[in-house]
């Protein structure tokens, strides 16, 4: 279940873009989401959501760019071992 902080984000910033006559001009749009904050006061659990939704549309948006990918844990299968590196159990 979405918590009605995401909701009421998501819908002031879907509102903010539509407010935005021309859709292509990215630093209009992100001024227009930046001012629609729909909470009281910047802090707390409902300014993280809110953080959370902009850094989404930011992203679909092209405003932001998705940091490459570096693997970690679900990057099985690759070697591990540094070139001449010994093994403990031979």
């Amino acid at each position: 279940m979405t918590s009605k902080w995401r909701l009421a984000a998501r819908k002031a910033i879907e509102s903010a873009i539509a407010s935005v006559e021309d859709s292509k001009d990215l630093v209009k749009i992100k001024k227009a989401i930046d001012a629609a904050y729909p909470f009281h006061r910047r802090e707390c659990f409902p300014y993280k959501v809110w953080l959370s939704e902009r850094k989404k549309y930011f992203y679909q948006l092209g405003i932001l760019q998705k940091p490459p990918d570096k693997g970690g844990r679900r990057n099985e299968g690759r070697d591990r071992t540094s070139p001449g590196q010994m093994s403990l159990f031979d």
